[in-house]
């Protein structure tokens, strides 16, 4: 490019929405050796991140690199500090191609050893211990960073709330379970049914949990 001039593809990294497709993203720096803008990294649901077979099947990849091998190595690229959070959920079934949260403790393991990393809790799978033997003082574990309460939105709590105050009292369950269920609302409809379990109403249990669940 001619000196001074700003390329356009610079400019569309700068403006680009901040919720990526892995796949869009790991694209962006493929080509170019650059450090990408960004320099904190959050992998949604990390345990589905594919391994280096999928990618060699699926896209051709020869590098022999696994998504999470990719993922860190443009953020490696940093010389001044970078962070990759990756949060793993609960209940997601690993399918073809989906290496799990072990890929990322083995990347770290064997590409990556002088980064600090931080864990909820101690692993005793041989992808954590290798990562482990590598690491040695890196390594640092905080329970605080288990997430046990699941938070859709930053007005969860206050949603919750909500909910609790329209459940009490009988006719206040009554009237909920209407709203819940003009409104489509999934997870009153299933704190509805836990009430009914609890007041032995089994009936209506089932009832409140078959609308929530084809909500």
């Amino acid at each position: 490019p001619v000196s001074g001039r700003v390329r356009r593809k610079d400019v569309e990294r700068e403006v680009v929405v901040k919720i990526q497709l892995v796949p869009h993203f790991r694209s962006g720096y493929d080509e170019s050796n650059d450090a990408p803008n960004e320099h904190v990294f959050v992998f949604d649901e990390s345990q589905r991140a594919w391994s280096a077979e999928k990618l060699r099947s699926d896209e051709k990849r020869a590098d022999g690199m696994s998504e999470p091998d990719i993922l860190l190595s443009y953020l490696d690229r940093h010389h001044d500090w970078c962070v990759a959070i990756a949060l793993v959920g609960g209940g997601q079934d690993i399918h073809d191609g989906e290496a799990g949260i072990g890929e990322w403790y083995k990347a770290l393991a064997n590409k990556f050893s002088g980064w600090e990393v931080y864990v909820a809790s101690d692993d005793d799978s041989p992808e954590f211990l290798q990562m482990q033997a590598t690491h040695h003082d890196s390594i640092h574990v905080n329970p605080a960073l288990y997430l046990d309460h699941p938070m859709r939105s930053f007005r969860a709590q206050q949603v919750s709330d909500f909910v609790e105050s329209l459940l009490k009292g009988r006719q206040g369950l009554e009237d909920a379970r209407r709203i819940f269920i003009t409104t489509g609302y999934s997870d009153g409809l299933t704190r509805v049914g836990d009430y009914y379990v609890n007041n032995n109403e089994g009936l209506k249990a089932l009832k409140a949990y078959y609308l929530a669940h084809n909500t």
